[in-house]
């Protein structure tokens, strides 16, 4: 169980960095207007996030 959970961590991780890096520099530049490809790669890390959280637990 723990050799397939290491790959689903570390890409839990990069995502929420991702995910996390991409909400303050909106915070930060409110007056920057993503991009819908930007937001459409947004939302996909977003439920990829909530897939692994489920699929090990992590709620």
């Amino acid at each position: 169980m723990l050799n397939n959970l290491r790959p689903d961590l570390c890409e839990l991780i990069d995502l929420v960095r991702d995910e996390a890096g991409y909400r303050a520099t909106l915070a930060a530049r409110p007056d920057i207007k993503p991009e819908p490809s930007a937001d459409a790669e947004y939302e996909r890390k977003v439920l990829r996030i909530r897939q692994l959280r489920e699929r090990w637990d992590l709620l």
